[in-house]
């Protein structure tokens, strides 16, 4: 791998004339040979606050409560931290704003952990407040600014977010911020049910901002439960699949007794076609019985004749 270019140069510089020439090259050395320094990684923040403890402690006295949460009142400073050695505890310095300040006979590790504790429950249940913003014109429509009032404003506060108006003031418009105001008192006007003003309207550069908040005596309706009977609508609806139902059955009935009576009627005019046919059967056998003894007195006179 070649030298550095730095290194070059400041051998053949070694007066160090050229620093500034050298330290610039090789920062662009590293650029292109693709050498970067290790980035050290920022210390986490400590939030825990500090208590000073044992000897760090420099007033004269202390007002000192034990490990058995027993005032002593007002007592020299060695003396407590010679208290605090024999109960083998930290004598730390927990009120230092105090006159003269309040130390407690303590273990230092479970203190300090105990206040992280709290201090991780109190932002949990923290509450934050959001901020919007609704931009506006002088120029804006009504119905643009009605949408950004009366719609997303109005929806934000009940939420129990605040919301920030701003009118943005353009070239020579800047020189009638009364009308920028009307704006504002139309906005707040609007709103008064479910917001108050937090901050007056004020100008920020060539823009003029007013801060809502929510309204604390403002309650949101109920909502109604719904109602366990049944609706009028649904009765109707059921009415009339009942209708429908009995009516359907009533056809089917109709159809049935229609079969019945069909094939009732089929049977008698088979019954009857049957005694037709009997009786022309019969009527045939009689006629052809009167034929053959139609036939046979023929012959009988015939031979008769025949014999004269």
């Amino acid at each position: 791998m070649p030298a550095p270019l730095c290194y070059i140069f400041a051998d053949s510089d070694p007066t160090g004339r050229n620093f500034c020439c050298l330290s610039t090259v090789s920062l662009f050395y590293q650029g292109v040979c693709g050498i970067r320094r290790a980035r050290r990684k920022r210390p986490r923040e400590d939030r825990t606050p500090h208590y000073r403890r044992n000897r760090q402690i420099r007033v004269p006295e202390v007002v000192l409560i034990d490990h058995n949460n027993v005032n002593h009142g007002k007592v020299d400073t060695r003396d407590a931290l010679k208290m605090a050695i024999d109960a083998e505890l930290d004598l730390v310095e927990v009120a230092p704003r105090q006159r003269p300040p309040v130390a407690r006979i303590i273990d230092y590790s479970k203190f300090i952990y105990e206040q992280q504790k709290k201090n991780k429950e109190a932002r949990k249940n923290q509450k934050k407040i959001e901020v919007k913003t609704i931009k506006l014109k002088l120029k804006t429509s009504e119905f643009h600014r009605d949408i950004q009032v009366n719609k997303r404003a109005r929806r934000w506060l009940t939420e129990g977010k605040k919301v920030k108006v701003s009118i943005r003031f353009y070239g020579r418009e800047i020189t009638y911020p009364e009308l920028g105001r009307k704006i504002m008192d139309g906005v707040s006007e609007e709103l008064k049910e479910v917001g108050i003003i937090e901050s007056r309207p004020q100008f920020e550069g060539r823009t003029m901002i007013m801060l809502l908040a929510p309204n604390p005596a403002y309650k949101p309706p109920e909502k109604e439960e719904p109602e366990e009977e049944i609706d009028d609508a649904l009765i109707a609806s059921i009415e009339d699949d009942n209708d429908d139902d009995d009516q359907s059955e009533e056809n089917d009935s109709d159809s049935d007794t229609t079969e019945v009576a069909a094939d009732e009627t089929a049977e008698h005019d088979k019954d009857v076609q049957e005694d037709l046919s009997a009786d022309e059967s019969a009527d045939t056998e009689d006629a052809t019985d009167t034929d053959d003894v139609s036939d046979e007195e023929a012959v009988s006179s015939e031979d008769d004749a025949a014999e004269g």
